[in-house]
């Protein structure tokens, strides 16, 4: 999922990502305003599968690297409301 907002405004910003597990839907959420949707589902499971951030995997079709820095990562179970 790509976000519409570019920010290079060197200022911190709160960046979500919601997926929900029945509908296979991302949300991503800039400065608590929704930027992007999708859906993301495996094609077949995925053993021993890692959670990446920051860049994309290695047969994705193209090659984006997140540039800049991350200072708090959390997983949460349920939605914050």
């Amino acid at each position: 999922v790509q976000g519409k907002t570019i920010i290079s405004d060197n200022r911190w910003h709160d960046v979500a990502v919601t997926w929900h597990k029945s509908t296979k839907t991302v949300r991503l959420f800039v400065d608590g305003k929704l930027d992007g949707e999708g859906v993301l589902a495996a094609k077949e499971p995925i053993p021993n599968a890692v959670f990446r951030f920051g860049f994309t995997s290695p047969d994705f079709p193209q090659t984006h690297a997140f540039q800049g820095e991350i200072r708090e990562v959390s997983f949460l179970q349920q939605g914050i409301d």
